[in-house]
């Protein structure tokens, strides 16, 4: 199986934040095992996300999370990014309910550092997120 994504080009926040959540997503669904998810990902760098990826350390060169971990930290997407985010989320023109509550529990996952499952019965009523 073979990931078709194209090299990371952004250098913002935004830009970074999307395409790692694009690469774990497609990564998962291809089956992907994890221990060649740093490789997969380090060849899709180029710019500051290379040079982050130049400075680990050669014994975290295969380990995606410290990857990651380095490349949120660069491009500072932190607590402070997060919570803003999960703060100022509105329900977009067309999102459904339940499309909304995944957005905002992926952004919660993220600003907590915390995995929270994903709702599995799409015809169940979800708790509703208090804000």
């Amino acid at each position: 199986k073979r990931l078709d994504l194209p090299v990371l080009k952004g250098e913002s926040k935004e830009e970074l934040e999307a395409y790692l959540q694009k690469f774990r997503r497609l990564a998962t669904l291809l089956e992907i095992p994890k221990t060649k998810w740093a490789e997969t990902l380090a060849i899709r760098l180029t710019g500051e996300a290379m040079n982050v990826f130049n400075r680990l350390p050669w014994t975290s060169i295969n380990d995606y999370d410290a990857l990651e971990r380095a490349l949120m930290k660069r491009f500072l997407l932190d607590h402070t990014y997060f919570q803003g985010k999960f703060r100022s989320a509105k329900q977009e023109t067309g999102e459904s309910a339940l499309e909304y509550l995944s957005r905002l529990r992926e952004i919660l996952n993220k600003w907590s550092g915390i995995w929270i499952a994903p709702i599995r019965k799409p015809n169940a009523m979800p708790m509703p997120i208090e804000m």
